[in-house]
């Protein structure tokens, strides 16, 4: 490593290669340092998932790994029941509103890439996630944006 002395502050500069940084700061989404590190984290704790919110039976955020475009990833999930979502989530909707059950996948950054779910189910529990997690890691065909399915429900 080559050291300069500044002429106005009379202290060493260090050079710094930044090139083996470069790729982190290039991806704005998880590292597969990263992914292990979770991997690890949740071998440790006997769960598959790390769950960021109180259980509150309406909604939950957690994240898990699983696989998305062929790549390994994190998943960092909000789960909605679609009660919930309309009243106290979306904006500008109104009891009574029409809504189906969706899959909004987002962008990724630090957390993972983002994915709100809505589902119409009376309350979220531990067998709600984990549910969920097997539908997220068997859908084949899921891209960015969102995606519903199912029948309309008024809520």
């Amino acid at each position: 490593m080559v050291s300069i002395k500044s002429h106005i502050l009379n202290v060493s500069i260090l050079h710094y290669d930044y090139s083996l940084n470069l790729l982190k700061f290039q991806i704005h989404g998880t590292t597969n340092m990263e992914i292990a590190s979770f991997k690890q984290k949740l071998a440790n704790s006997d769960r598959d998932f790390e769950c960021l919110s109180r259980l509150n039976g309406n909604y939950v955020h957690f994240r898990f790994v699983g696989d998305f475009m062929g790549e390994s990833i994190i998943w960092d999930v909000h789960l909605y029941t679609l009660a919930y979502y309309v009243n106290e989530v979306a904006e500008n909707s109104q009891p009574g509103t029409s809504i189906r059950q969706f899959i909004h996948v987002g962008d990724m950054d630090k957390a993972g890439r983002k994915i709100e779910i809505g589902l119409n189910l009376l309350h979220i529990d531990e067998p709600a996630i984990r549910k969920t997690m097997v539908m997220v890691r068997q859908y084949k065909r899921l891209a960015i944006g969102r995606h519903e399915y199912g029948e309309t429900i008024s809520v």
